[in-house]
């Protein structure tokens, strides 16, 4: 990247966001376009994409419980448990880091 100058460097590194919140999106796309969904899901499902978009994984699941995901009663009262665990399933798709 050296050879290519600074303004190459931010300009792959923002490339590589598209890329990566393209992943994320494809992967939940399912529970945005799905008009059976109530705006609390949508939203809570949202939290989730912007969580792993900031961090690149969600590291502890617990999180899903706290106040920012909380707000919703969290993931197995707001949504019937096979979707739960289908949502759970894409969340831990993605690699965790230490």
């Amino acid at each position: 990247l050296i050879l290519f100058g600074f303004h190459s460097a931010i300009f792959f590194k923002c490339l590589l966001s598209i890329l990566f919140i393209s992943l994320i999106l494809e992967r939940f796309v399912k529970y945005i376009n799905e008009s059976k969904y109530n705006t609390n899901q949508i939203k809570f499902i949202y939290l989730i994409i912007e969580n792993i978009h900031r961090n690149g994984f969600i590291k502890d699941r617990s999180i899903l419980s706290k106040p920012q995901f909380s707000n919703y009663s969290g993931i197995m009262n707001l949504f019937p448990k096979d979707k739960a665990y289908e949502i759970a399933d894409i969340i831990n798709s993605f690699p965790i880091s230490d």
